[in-house]
Parts: structure tokens; sequence; C-alpha cells
């Protein structure tokens, strides 16, 4: 059993509890819109319910981060490389619309996801946030754009616009090397 499907057990019992699913963001999903040609190290989650997920994890098979030489505050899997951690109580800072997050059907259960269009406009605001604009930043926010087979343009040029404090809009992905 992958990971995932681990993380979709877990939302199972945060449902049974009636608690509100915690929202998949960052890398994970990065790694799973471009179809694994850009990879991740972790499942990074949002959730206003940390300690119930967290509670989730453990009765699925997860164990607090206590390995030597690891950040401590995640999670990890003694039979799988990935770690899961909670980053942020709150989604996209309450900037993203969260009707449009997916909800990706597992065997064993379900895992919310961020849109591809939130996780695009994301990548761009920490990239020009960074001020060594790191380049695989750009890199990700371009190859989500490319390979998705459907966007809302009108809602990727705002969460773009807002992530980037107005800097810039949906034409750096049309034209990257600003």
């Amino acid at each position: 059993m992958d990971a995932l499907e681990l993380i979709g057990r877990a939302c199972v019992i945060l449902r049974q509890r009636g608690v509100p699913l915690p929202i998949l963001v960052g890398g994970a999903v990065v790694e799973f819109d471009t179809g694994s040609r850009i990879t991740s190290g972790d499942f990074d989650f949002v959730t206003a319910h940390e300690d119930a997920f967290a509670e989730a994890l453990l009765a699925v098979g997860f164990l607090r981060e206590n390995r030597r030489g690891r950040l401590k505050r995640g999670f990890y899997h003694p039979g799988m490389v990935i770690g899961v951690e909670i980053v942020s109580g709150q989604y996209f800072e309450g900037q993203a619309d969260r009707g449009r997050v997916r909800i990706l059907a597992l065997d064993d259960g379900e895992v919310c996801m961020a849109p591809t269009e939130d996780m695009i406009a994301d990548r761009l605001g920490q990239w020009e946030a960074s001020r060594r604009r790191d380049g695989e930043l750009l890199v990700q926010a371009t190859a989500l754009y490319q390979l998705a087979e459907s966007l809302d343009e009108d809602y990727l040029e705002h969460r773009i616009r807002q992530e980037t404090a107005g800097t810039f809009g949906i034409d750096v992905l049309r034209s990257p090397g600003p």
C-alpha cells in the first residue's frame, strides 16, 4: 500500500468523526499534476484540526517524526520513505476558493487536494517573494500550466495577482523568464 492510500484511510477516520478533511498542498500536488515529472519528498496538508488529523495518521500506522537528523514536526511511516507534514491551519491564508478543492477518490478513502490554479499561483508567489527568485518554483508553475488539461484562466489570473502582490499575472507563464 502506498502512502496516499494510508492517508486516505486516515481521512476516512476523520469523516467518521465528523472532522473536515485536511487539504493536500505543496510539492505532492505538483507531483500528482505533472504525472511525476516533478517529484516531492513529502505530503503537506493544511487543516484547522491538527490534533484530529495527527490521531488519524497515528491510527493508520504513521509515527511522529523522531528520527535523528529530521525535523520533528511531521509524521513518517516505517515502511515508506515519504513523510507527512501539517503546514498551516488556513488554506492559502484564506485567499483561495475552497469550493474548487478536488477530491481524489482512492480504494480505501479519499484525499482533498488543492486545484492546479492555486498551486500555480502558490509557486509563483513563493518564487516572486524569494530574494533569489528560486528558478525551480517558476519551473514548477510553468510545468503545471503547460500540462494542465483545463484551467479557469480568469481565476488563475486573479490568484496569481493575489499571490504576487500584483507583480505578475498569467502572462509570466506564457513567456517565462521575467
